[in-house]
């Protein structure tokens, strides 16, 4: 069965299609594993070769594919290990301490902790889960400096209506960060037209590269953590080279978005969005946001007092049943948070279903 005939409703895809399910990987081909071990050979036989001669051209290359996937300019992305940094190193160059920077309550830890090195004044706005950008960008004014907002929110998997966000903050003359850790591949992106100040996301979650492999977009340009041998020579000088590291996830991101495309993102993207609504109701737990709000992850209420409870009832759950499932925090309570990816099918959910009713029995 295709991937685009379980997306029409028929819960389950042909583990043998194009992944593997449940844990039997090892009898899959896997393109991009295998891939970056190539890379990795490659690495260990000639480092020289690769890293002075082979490296500038590739990842230049690398850069390209990559920005016609997300409608970008080449000229204004770089590759960095994850999202967290992408975020660290635009805070690194425009907040200064005292500044005023607006967040909403579904902020990421780490870029709360990332606000809190660079000692700026945080305004967290209380976002519930339908509320419109016009919630947050009433709290946006002549005193700050910074806007923050996420694309889709890791805690509680919400979609946010950054593209309102983002023009709202052009309009009032702020400067906006998007933290779009989890958009590559979950949405549609046209950074062409969103046209953020600064912005950055994964590509080791939905577009399936290997982990490390994340992307940072600056309309004003930003400088890298770490000074190394490109300083002083550009943007993408200063950030492709941060001293001797493994660069094949990088240089293994054109074989993922390869993968992913021979599915149909069309497809993938519909087929997660249906399969997470769908799971999440096989689960038996209520699902608080709205459902135009979901993506391919959706937020679970388990009635769950704090985090340290999610987190017990999620390894609870892999210990007793291998099920895997998302244990969050938000506004003090601990949440489950599913997601659905290609290789799931409805009897994933079903098995968190049944697991969670044996544990209430």
């Amino acid at each position: 069965m295709t991937l685009g005939a379980a997306v029409r409703g028929q819960w389950t895809l042909d583990p043998e299609a194009a992944f593997l399910n449940h844990g039997s990987f090892g009898a899959a081909p896997r393109p991009v594993l295998d891939e970056q071990a190539r890379w990795r050979a490659r690495l260990e036989e000639q480092p020289v070769d690769l890293l002075v001669r082979r490296y500038p051209e590739r990842v230049a290359a690398v850069r390209a594919e990559v920005s016609a996937f997300l409608g970008a300019d080449p000229a204004r992305l770089v590759l960095v290990p994850n999202a967290t940094t992408g975020v660290a190193t635009v805070l690194a160059s425009v907040v200064r301490p005292g500044d005023r920077v607006v967040v909403t309550d579904h902020v990421y830890p780490a870029v709360a902790a990332a606000l809190d090195q660079r000692g700026a004044e945080v305004v967290t706005v209380a976002f519930d889960l339908d509320a419109p950008a016009s919630v947050l960008l009433d709290a946006v004014d002549e005193r700050a400096r910074l806007v923050v907002v996420d694309a889709v929110t890791s805690g509680t998997g919400l979609r946010m209506p950054f593209e309102e966000v983002v023009a709202g903050c052009r309009e009032r003359g702020v400067p906006c960060l998007v933290d779009a850790a989890h958009a590559p591949g979950l949405l549609p992106v046209d950074l062409a037209a969103l046209d953020p100040d600064w912005w950055t996301g994964n590509l080791h979650k939905w577009v399936c590269a290997p982990k490390t492999a994340a992307v940072l977009y600056a309309r004003h340009p930003v400088r890298p953590l770490v000074a190394s041998h490109g300083w002083g020579l550009g943007f993408q000088e200063e950030s492709d080279w941060s001293g001797t590291f493994d660069p094949s996830a990088w240089l293994s991101v054109p074989a993922a978005l390869a993968f992913m495309a021979s599915l149909g993102w069309d497809d993938v993207r519909a087929y997660g969005r249906s399969l997470a609504r769908a799971g999440a109701a096989a689960s038996g737990l209520p699902a608080p946001a709205p459902e135009e709000r979901h993506e391919a992850m959706v937020l679970l209420d388990a009635g769950l007092a704090s985090y340290a409870e999610a987190t017990a009832l999620r390894d609870a759950l892999w210990a007793a049943d291998r099920v895997e499932v998302g244990a969050t925090a938000w506004r003090g309570r601990g949440w489950l948070r599913v997601s659905a990816a290609p290789y799931n099918v409805i009897g994933d959910y079903e098995r968190l279903g049944a697991a969670l009713a044996r544990m209430r029995a």
